[in-house]
């Protein structure tokens, strides 16, 4: 079972999504890759398999980190090391700017 190549990369695109990148693992028979996340320093769990080297999380919400590793797997389900982690710390979204209501006066 081969490693994955180049560490594992990221792009936070503003309080949206997270963009993940590697390179291919090496080796024969890779079948695909395992996406590991945990939220807030806890357990991670896999969220996705994917065939290529890159995914994007749309699941993140604004305010939480997010720590991600991968692990190539093969097609009689052995998995490599996994992969260097990344944590994101998503920004929480600007709030929309509140209206004082005006006070009525009856004549």
């Amino acid at each position: 079972m081969g490693r994955i190549g180049r560490p594992l990369s990221y792009a936070r695109e503003p309080a949206l999504y997270v963009r993940l990148a590697w390179q291919a693992a090496r080796g024969s028979g890779i079948a695909g890759y395992d996406i590991h996340r945990a939220e807030d320093g806890g357990v991670a769990q896999v969220i996705e398999a994917v065939k290529s080297a890159r995914f994007i999380d749309r699941n993140v919400l604004g305010g939480l980190r997010y720590t991600y590793h991968v692990m190539a797997y093969d097609s009689s389900g052995r998995h490599s090391p996994p992969s260097n982690s990344v944590t994101v710390e998503m920004p929480m979204p600007e709030a929309a700017p509140t209206r004082t209501p005006e006070a009525t006066h009856a004549d």
